[in-house]
This record gives C-alpha cells, structure tokens and sequence, in this order.
C-alpha cells in the first residue's frame, strides 16, 4: 500500500485515508443492523465515488481548494441586522401561466 501511495500528492493520500476510515466505519454500522450486504455494498460504492470525485477534482485544479479556503465568510446574524431593509415594491408581482410541453399530446399549465 505504500509503494502504492508514494507518488500521489498529501492530500490525495488524506482524501484515500479520510474514504477508507469512513467506509470501513459505515460497513461495520450497517451490516451491525442485519442490513443485506449487497444493500451495503451499493450504498458504500455511491459514497465512494464522492471520494473518487474529489481526489480527480484534487488532482485536475490542486488550487481551487485553497481559493475556497481564502474567500469571505458568509454574513452572520449580527451583519444581517445591521443592513437596512429593502423596500418591498408598491406593485404586487403577477403570476404568469406558463405551458409546459411534456410530448406531442399532453400539456401541463402551471
């Protein structure tokens, strides 16, 4: 597993062991519960693409994580009271009928 693993990135390697604790983990739990293996698997397969996911986005754009880590937090509570309010239009907003064309024959108004 080592030899494995000794060309690949930090976090690459993070991402590999964060997934393998985290699999193992939810097999244990799952199959605790008499849940059928192939059930189990599945759902363990789905969480691991996430993680495939992840490591090719690592790879393909390595500096777009640390752009994510350096931008503005989002506004707190206390920020959003000290804005003042927008006014609300002195018209009220008209609903529009959209058609919805679902095949040759059939419609759906909304």
């Amino acid at each position: 597993m080592q030899q494995r693993q000794e060309g690949q990135s930090k976090e690459v390697r993070a991402i590999a062991w964060k997934a393998q604790q985290r699999l193992h983990k939810r097999y244990k739990v799952l199959t605790g519960r008499h849940k059928k293996t192939v059930i189990v698997v599945t759902a363990l397969a789905r969480e691991l693409c996430g993680f495939v996911w992840a490591i090719a986005c690592q790879l393909s754009a390595p500096e777009k994580p640390k752009q994510r880590e350096s931008a503005p937090l989002p506004e707190t509570k206390a920020t959003v009271q000290n804005t003042p309010a927008q006014p609300k239009p002195s018209h009220p907003v008209a609903k529009v009928k959209r058609d919805y064309q679902l095949g040759a024959t059939k419609k759906f108004k909304k």
